[in-house]
């Protein structure tokens, strides 16, 4: 049986291309910022939902 081979363009990963380009650090800090922001979205969420279902009893 014959194994495909992995097709590589170069042994370099992402994170060493961003901080070859300085990019790094303030692309992890953007992740790290959305990551937040979306989390705090969903609490709100959940909040905003458990106000509804108390609005009803």
């Amino acid at each position: 049986m014959e194994q495909c081979k992995k097709s590589s363009v170069s042994d370099e990963t992402f994170d060493d291309f961003l901080a070859e380009q300085g990019l790094l650090q303030a692309c992890e800090d953007h992740a790290i910022k959305e990551i937040i922001a979306e989390r705090i979205e969903g609490y709100r969420l959940l909040a905003c939902q458990a106000d509804k279902r108390q609005d009803r009893v």
